[in-house]
């Protein structure tokens, strides 16, 4: 039998509830070390996501996750950081959440969405995120794709709620559509 088609059909399994789908990609488990609120964040199948939501941090670009954790719990009194990664401008990729946890990131989207952050503040046109970033931001996509077995719609917070996230600094801003994020981001 074909690696390939093995893990495929393995991956698949995975992905309609048999545990988390593991990445083809490194990241740092963050889940265990981050600060944590009251309650918990309501848990899900994998096999419901369907889109990425790119944020930002709009904060400083060296601010450390457990930082951005802190100030969810803390200031927003919320059950853990809202977002599933966080990644830094060295293109570190942190995972803050399991993929079962509906973190609150996008309103009525998260039971359906994947959070991923973005250290830095892009709200003036000139901010960027960092190459490092965008490739790591490239690779967790294609990653979380190839693990659940399916093409991730991927979306600017902006686009699904009434917020300036990710920011005026991404390319094509005002012209956001599927097809800008996926060729930009994905």
């Amino acid at each position: 039998m074909e690696l390939r088609a093995y893990l495929g059909r393995r991956l698949g399994r995975r992905a309609r509830g048999e545990g988390e789908p593991p990445l083809d990609i490194e990241v740092d488990d963050a889940v265990g070390r981050l600060p944590t609120g009251a309650g918990e964040y309501r848990r899900r199948d994998p096999g419901t996501i369907r889109a990425a939501v790119i944020h930002h941090s709009a904060a400083a670009g060296d601010l450390p996750v457990e930082a951005l954790a802190a100030y969810h719990v803390q200031r927003r009194c919320w059950p853990g950081i809202g977002y599933h990664y966080y990644l830094t401008a060295d293109g570190t990729i942190h995972r803050c959440n399991r993929l079962e946890a509906v973190s609150w990131h996008c309103g009525s989207e998260n039971p359906r969405s994947v959070g991923i952050c973005l250290a830095g503040d892009f709200t003036d046109p000139g901010a960027r995120p960092t190459d490092s970033q965008l490739a790591s931001a490239r690779g967790l996509i294609a990653a979380l794709e190839g693990a659940l077995d399916r093409r991730l719609e991927v979306w600017g917070h902006k686009e699904l709620a009434p917020t300036a996230c990710p920011g005026a600094g991404w390319p094509d801003v005002r012209r956001y559509s599927q097809r800008g994020w996926r060729r930009y981001v994905a």
